[in-house]
């Protein structure tokens, strides 16, 4: 399939980026929800490793870290839940078991896990690597994959559970 080109976005700093976005790309190249989803992960892990202190400035900063590195550090924040969101509203009907979970909370559920990721690399690279998590994302992936039936009882949705349920 032909891509389409892919106009430059503004990065949380403000700067237009004229590198294509490989989400965007992805979208628009038919790849599934997991490749997307591992991609961005990857890319983002091996750029932490590739640069860790001005990682560690971005995602510990202090309560008197300047304004500054606080703005940058939450307009990342900011950026990447809107791309999770973005991503889970796409793949809601083509990945199996999305559409039955609330897409709010799981967007602020994997950018949370993303960061305790990234802190974990910083803290402990020789432990914890993009491969290791990369590898984790996979088999994670591959097991929630098969969409089961479940109860109304085991519902993962933000709506209320049956009033049968205990």
């Amino acid at each position: 399939m032909r891509m389409s080109p892919v106009k430059p976005r503004p990065t949380p700093t403000g700067k237009t980026n004229n590198v294509a976005d490989p989400a965007k790309r992805a979208f628009e190249d038919s790849a599934t929800f997991d490749d997307i989803l591992l991609e961005a992960t990857m890319n983002l892990l091996r750029a932490v490793e590739a640069a860790p202190d001005s990682w560690r400035l971005l995602v510990q900063p202090s309560s008197d870290a300047p304004t500054q590195i606080r703005r940058r550090f939450e307009g990342g924040r900011e950026f990447a839940l809107s791309r999770l969101r973005d991503l889970l509203r796409w793949g809601h009907d083509r990945r199996p078991g999305l559409a039955d979970l609330d897409l709010d909370l799981l967007a602020l559920s994997l950018l949370a896990i993303g960061e305790q990721a990234v802190r974990m690399i910083l803290s402990d690279p020789a432990r914890f690597t993009s491969e290791r998590y990369g590898r984790f994302a996979r088999a994670l992936l591959a097991a929630t994959s098969s969409q089961r039936s479940r109860s109304p009882c085991t519902s993962l949705s933000s709506e209320p559970a049956s009033s049968a349920c205990p």
